[in-house]
């Protein structure tokens, strides 16, 4: 049965900054199966305590507990996560006079970065909406280069760019074609883009569009197809 919770709290109350975080975790996470999220949230907001160290806690709150395990685990095993490098000239990022706190900005782009797939956009984006209004360009830009670089991250991508009037994704080696998924997206956008070959395979995408942002929601369908490609395969 679907439950519904209420928290309210007095309209002259100044809430403190840890119980508006909390109030505002809450709202992010409203799915099926999210006391996981909530509970990492926490965690981010009250500190590890001596689990990991008596000062320890205090470097992970500034930067999410996702990054701070990450950084931990690299330092430990020596290996880097492959990450795909980016080069899209497109404005993004969150401007002051959308979140003028430089507490709020920096939760708004912790919530970003754990985007993961398309519910996550529709969720991260409907809660900054509820707290700040419509967000503008530059924020909507953000949020989509955050779901195009999680998508890219199924694939064996090295790179990819929007310049010289064009777009491109940039395959690791030959290798990336082999399981189907992303000829078979290309096969779905054969009037959009051509496959061809430098020192790796590049997927290029030559549309003539004059802004770039075109591209951006070109390239992302892209890869959503193929993705979804992958989740029939």
């Amino acid at each position: 049965r679907l439950a519904h919770a209420y928290f309210t709290f007095k309209q002259d109350k100044v809430l403190t900054e840890t119980a508006y975080k909390r109030l505002s975790a809450i709202m992010d996470f409203t799915e099926m199966n999210s006391g996981y999220k909530i509970a990492m949230r926490d965690l981010e907001i009250r500190g590890a305590g001596n689990v990991l160290g008596a000062e320890q806690h205090g470097h992970m709150d500034k930067i999410g507990y996702e990054l701070y395990a990450k950084l931990i685990k690299e330092a430990i095993t020596g290996e880097e996560e492959s990450e795909t490098s980016l080069d899209l000239r497109v404005s993004a990022f969150i401007p002051e006079s959308y979140i003028e706190g430089s507490a709020g900005r920096m939760d708004a782009y912790k919530q970003i970065a754990e985007i993961r797939r398309g519910e996550d956009f529709v969720r991260v984006k409907g809660s900054l909406t509820d707290l700040y209004g419509t967000p503008p360009k530059e924020v909507e830009n953000l949020l989509k280069i955050a779901v195009l670089k999680a998508r890219a991250k199924r694939f064996a991508i090295s790179e990819l760019y929007i310049k010289g009037g064009g777009a491109g994704i940039v395959l690791q080696s030959v290798n990336a074609l082999k399981d189907g998924r992303l000829q078979a997206a290309m096969d779905a956008f054969s009037s959009y883009c051509a496959l061809s070959f430098d020192r790796q395979p590049v997927i290029q995408f030559r549309q003539g569009f004059k802004n770039p942002e075109k591209y951006l929601d070109l390239m992302s369908q892209f890869l959503k197809n193929a993705t979804k490609i992958a989740k029939k395969s």
